[in-house]
């Protein structure tokens, strides 16, 4: 059986520190599927605590209806909290 697709998934981020070790991230992602003629598109917003220079560890909201895993078919459940976790070498 063969199976094509063709999905992007775009986004646009930014970050705002606040105070000391403290940043507001929001998020806004666009996803397209050029075969089906369809686009999804939403929001995230998440408050992450930098533990050390290295690594930050945050809570956050999605607002948008699908994840960002191209691989599995949207269940559209994916609107909710998260924990985030973000290391840079």
């Amino acid at each position: 059986m063969r199976v094509e697709n063709n999905i992007n998934l775009y986004g646009l981020s930014a970050a705002f520190h606040i105070i000391k070790s403290w940043d507001i991230t929001g998020e806004y992602h666009w996803k397209t599927d050029t075969i089906n003629d369809e686009l999804e598109h939403g929001a995230l917003l998440s408050i992450n605590k930098h533990l050390t220079n290295n690594f930050k560890l945050g809570v956050g909201y999605n607002f948008s209806g699908f994840d960002s895993n191209l691989a599995n078919d949207d269940d559209y459940n994916a609107r909710g909290v998260f924990v985030n976790l973000v290391g840079k070498l």
